[in-house]
């Protein structure tokens, strides 16, 4: 009882510290000097956020449509709270018991609420779709600013690859159940295309409905966990589990402790749950008044995660052995994830409502429209590279759609290099896709958001202790910015930056060293890269010197 007690403080005190962060931020925002022009009609709002982006250099070319709602939702649709458990709560309870659930799920929602707060802050004080990769090149110049942005961009393609595929074997899988096919590799491949080519059509031609989509989603996600939540109370409430189990570090048998190693991977596979949470500051130059409404959404979408996913996970455990989902033969499509116990999670929504095939349905859609907010995403993190020449293809990806007012082929581009990397992936890891997109997605994210976050933290450091004069480089980005928690900020950023270099580590370790490999690949490429960008410039400086005129040598020829 009293583990169960432990973690339910643990729990209870990730709440307290959100409202307080919450209360802490509402507060700097009342006495920060940001004057919201929205009193005064949209257009003068439009204005104001036209002359922000201008400040660093970036003309207001995409189309600003999106509200508090919208934003929100482009976080919480690319995190997919519904869409990621349905993927790796099966996997992370069969390998780290149901304590990850009691233990593990508040102790990652803590660090992850940590990184929010840094990204809000963030993106608060630059409100452009390349944040990442601007903060950190006005913080540490254009070679840290393009490194972040690049891993940044594979991290969010990597995150794609991973909904893309859990998509097409969900669908596979419940389509062969009711048609009455086998699962293949022809069935596999082909609802991998289906998807992508929708996907990609719809962030081609219908951005306009894109907001629309971004805030219905969010609803559609929650009615799918209180539909779950209700199904099971009404077909298992009381259950046979005690509640104590959750906090017992037992294996998901119930005959032995879990392991340290199992139970490390098992929490790992719930932070998938909280990856993609700044995926409202991608479409920040699409967004109504950015600096507050972006900052908010990264915040509060991450909130929203952990007190929904909390609850809805910690009730699934205690009736997971009790939904008797049988076990189905070993398919293409679950050989190809790698992972045991995928379907337990859409077994056990299914069974709450007599094993009714509307819950898969739901759980498909929903990650169909995770994905493809996740496409826009990537979409938008290309383009920013592209139009400062950061990357291949600048050109093409660059360019945008005069009538639409949205870059033209990002979103194709997207699904070309997702379906790419799960070839790859297929390729190295043959039979499992989860754990190297996932292992991709986390290092890459994570070394993307620690690069400002600790070049931050260094400014700081030099101007209190090494700087004489105390003089801080872009110290009035932060001051200026309307979202941010004053004295309360360093403290959080330290913690934030050594969990985000710890669970890359960690990833490294326990769930796959691809992530590893990936990182040395795109630092092999940015230096080639840098290498001929740095032999362009010299053969230009030498052909224009070969143009100045000498006046020794005119004068000796004359």
């Amino acid at each position: 009882m009293i583990g169960m007690y432990i973690g339910l403080l643990l729990a209870l005190g990730v709440c307290v510290l959100l409202i307080a962060i919450t209360h802490k931020a509402q507060k700097g925002m009342n006495y920060s000097s940001y004057q919201s022009m929205v009193k005064y009609g949209i257009e003068t709002q439009l204005f104001q956020d036209k002359h922000d982006l201008h400040r660093f250099g970036i003309a207001q070319l995409l189309a600003r449509r999106w509200g508090r709602m919208s934003a929100f939702g482009m976080s919480c649709n690319v995190m997919a709270l519904i869409g990621s458990a349905s993927l790796l709560f099966g996997p992370a309870i069969h390998t780290g018991g149901l304590s990850i659930a009691g233990y593990g799920l508040p102790i990652i929602g803590l660090f992850s609420l940590c990184v929010s707060v840094c990204l809000a802050e963030l993106s608060s004080a630059i409100p452009t779709s390349g944040h990442i990769y601007h903060a950190a090149g006005k913080l540490g110049g254009r070679k840290w600013g393009v490194r972040a942005g690049w891993f940044h961009a594979v991290g969010h393609l990597a995150l794609l690859a991973l909904y893309i595929g859990g998509c097409a074997y969900i669908a596979d899988t419940i389509a062969s159940a009711m048609i009455g096919y086998k699962s293949s590799a022809i069935s596999f491949w082909g609802f991998i295309i289906i998807i992508v080519s929708t996907q990609a059509a719809m962030n081609h031609w219908g951005t306009m409905v894109l907001g629309w989509i971004s805030k219905c989603a969010v609803w559609v996600q929650l009615f799918i966990a209180v539909s779950i939540l209700a199904g099971l109370v009404w077909f298992f409430w009381p259950g046979g589990y005690s509640p104590v189990l959750l906090y017992h570090f037992q294996n998901f048998n119930f005959d032995g402790n879990v392991q340290i190693n199992s139970y490390i991977l098992g929490c790992l596979l719930l932070l998938k749950l909280f990856i993609g949470m700044d995926g409202a500051s991608l479409g920040a130059e699409e967004t109504i008044e950015p600096r507050i409404r972006v900052p908010w959404a990264i915040f509060l979408s991450t909130a929203y995660t952990f007190v929904i996913g909390y609850v809805l996970l910690l009730f699934m455990g205690l009736v997971t052995g009790l939904t008797g989902g049988s076990e189905q033969a070993i398919s293409y499509a679950r050989s190809i994830m790698g992972l045991d116990g995928i379907e337990l999670f859409v077994q056990t929504a299914m069974a709450g409502w007599g094993g009714s095939s509307i819950i898969a349905l739901m759980i498909v859609i929903s990650l169909w429209v995770s994905g493809q907010h996740s496409m826009f995403v990537c979409s938008r993190a290309l383009f920013s590279l592209a139009r400062d020449e950061s990357m291949p293809f600048s050109n093409r990806l660059a360019k945008v759609c005069v009538r639409r007012q949205q870059p033209i082929h990002g979103g194709w581009f997207s699904g070309l290099l997702s379906i790419c990397i799960i070839i790859v992936v297929l390729v190295i890891r043959d039979g499992g896709l989860i754990l190297p997109l996932l292992s991709i997605a986390i290092i890459t994210l994570h070394i993307s958001y620690a690069i400002p976050i600790g070049l931050r933290l260094k400014e700081r450091w030099d101007a209190k202790y090494i700087s004489k004069y105390g003089a801080n480089v872009s110290e009035h980005l932060w001051t200026d910015a309307p979202w941010r928690l004053g004295t309360w900020s360093m403290p959080i950023h330290g913690i934030a930056f050594l969990w985000l270099i710890g669970s890359a580590i960690l990833t490294a370790i326990f769930v796959d060293l691809i992530g590893v490999i990936s990182v040395a690949i795109l630092l092999l490429a940015m230096t080639t890269m840098d290498m001929g960008y740095s032999r362009e410039r010299k053969l230009t400086s030498h052909k224009s010197l070969a143009h100045v005129p000498n006046k020794r040598t005119d004068k000796k020829a004359h």
